[in-house]
């Protein structure tokens, strides 16, 4: 992720601190990769540790983001993502939408690994008027990402649609918002 280096606190100057200066939420903490390097993806590690698979529910996420709103200044980055893939969520835009509304960060970030993306979708996240969206790519071709990812995708399909949300960003959704590794 890329860091804000001029704005950066002092911690030694703000413990303690009155509101976190990061929150992740893990809307769904399921992916529809199986990445190699991710323990999310290893169904059988998870069920051994008894893990459970789902989605967070609309309440409990907007309880969060209230609970949020009481804080006395607003939370530098709001992040949707920490073990899942949050675009699998049927209810993400509404909750992304929520949070902007009730202007708890200073940004909202959405880190996807990109391989829901339409354009359709990249219009409803823009929208909602996230901040900045991080897309991790795990391979530069379909037999790089099986590799990785150990799933087989459409890489012509994942390029183009990346390529969509690229080209119809809104100034809001900076150009640096898409990352290649």
């Amino acid at each position: 992720m890329i860091r804000d280096q001029k704005n950066r606190t002092d911690l030694s100057k703000a413990i303690p601190v009155n509101t976190p200066f990061v929150v992740h939420v893990d809307t769904c903490n399921m992916c529809n990769f199986r990445c190699k390097f991710c323990t999310t993806g290893d169904h059988e590690l998870l069920k051994k540790h008894n893990r459970p698979i789902g989605q967070m529910s609309y309440e409990a996420f907007t309880k969060i983001i209230d609970d949020l709103a009481q804080f006395p200044v607003k939370v530098k980055d709001l992040i949707f993502h920490k073990n899942g893939e949050p675009l699998l969520h049927e209810r993400i835009i509404d909750m992304m939408r929520y949070a902007k509304q009730k202007n708890v960060a200073n940004k909202l970030i959405l880190v996807t690994n990109g391989s829901l993306l339409t354009p359709k979708l990249s219009r409803e996240i823009m929208s909602v008027g996230i901040d900045y969206m991080q897309i991790s790519l795990e391979g530069v071709s379909a037999e790089g990402y099986k590799k990785v990812s150990r799933v087989d995708i459409d890489y012509d399909k994942l390029v183009a649609n990346v390529g969509y949300l690229f080209a119809h960003r809104h100034h809001s959704l900076k150009a640096k918002t898409i990352r290649r590794f």
